[in-house]
């Protein structure tokens, strides 16, 4: 997650952007590919820009769907998902089986350096490097669900909750390297 935020800050308003953003959830492993009928998965890291303005701890989440209709092609790489707004975290939160589109009441555009306006307006900044060409589908995420397994492995907390992550009653040493590279609050 740090190399895609390395990547991803070397864009002066992209930085921006994400030290003025409500969370950011980093899907580390992203890739989509089909002929009429598509798939799409991967698996990242969600983390919220806390009250005092830093970063909170981070919570692992996977998603995948399948999409239908005039599409073709492949791609994978990383990608970021910028959450805008407190409806956007809100997503995450206690949910399970979610999806980041128009469907659930949420806007997301496609960052472009050269398009501060339109990304300006959106729920979910979306952002990505990946490597392939693929035509004709929506950005989204969908079939989002908390990786409970992963979160409790990486605090090394077999009752940890969710909310509690949220919360902040569980803390991890090694996010702190994670938590400097990301822009706080602006």
């Amino acid at each position: 997650a740090i190399k895609v935020v390395n990547k991803m800050e070397k864009d002066h308003a992209l930085r921006n952007l994400i030290g003025r953003s409500k969370g950011i959830f980093i899907a580390t492993s992203f890739g989509r590919g089909g002929v009429i009928v598509g798939g799409h998965g991967g698996q990242g890291v969600l983390l919220v820009h806390r009250a005092d303005g830093h970063w909170g701890e981070p919570l692992f989440y996977n998603f995948g769907g399948v999409s239908i209709g005039a599409q073709a092609g492949a791609s994978g790489g990383e990608a970021a998902f910028i959450l805008m707004t407190p409806n956007a975290v809100n997503h995450f939160k206690g949910n399970n089986n979610f999806s980041l589109d128009a469907e659930s009441g949420l806007s997301v555009v496609t960052y472009s350096a050269n398009s501060e306006a339109s990304w300006g307006k959106g729920d979910i900044v979306f952002w990505s490097n990946t490597k392939g060409a693929y035509a004709g589908a929506t950005v989204s995420a969908s079939d989002i669900d908390w990786d409970s397994e992963e979160t409790k492995a990486y605090y090394g907390a077999p009752n940890l909750t969710q909310k509690g992550v949220f919360n902040g009653k569980f803390v991890s040493p090694s996010a702190n390297k994670l938590q400097s590279a990301l822009p706080n609050k602006t």
